[in-house]
């Protein structure tokens, strides 16, 4: 994300800005009046963020990630050829 724009500067460029965040998926910080900030963002992008955000404060997913991690690092998991010959096996039967 670049600079900070004015108030003044988003307002008078606020159509290219639009279409910046639009197209390119790019966040515009905005200085507010009093000296905070607002950012204008992707709409597609604010949705996985809020999702992401859902997910991570959900207990049960996060204990299930753990207990996925921890199983991947120690090595407890079935590759993707595994699985496909398993697959193929239960479709001959």
């Amino acid at each position: 994300m670049s600079e900070p724009f004015s108030i003044e500067d988003a307002r008078e460029h606020f159509s290219e800005l639009v279409e910046s965040v639009a197209g390119n998926r790019e966040r515009v910080a905005v200085k507010t009046p009093d000296g905070g900030e607002v950012i204008i963002m992707n709409a597609e992008d604010l949705q996985s963020l809020e999702d992401s955000l859902a997910m991570l404060s959900n207990s049960e997913f996060m204990t299930a990630l753990r207990e996925s991690l921890g199983q991947a690092a120690r090595g407890e998991f079935v590759s993707v050829d595994d699985l496909m010959s398993r697959s193929m096996t239960i479709t001959k039967e």
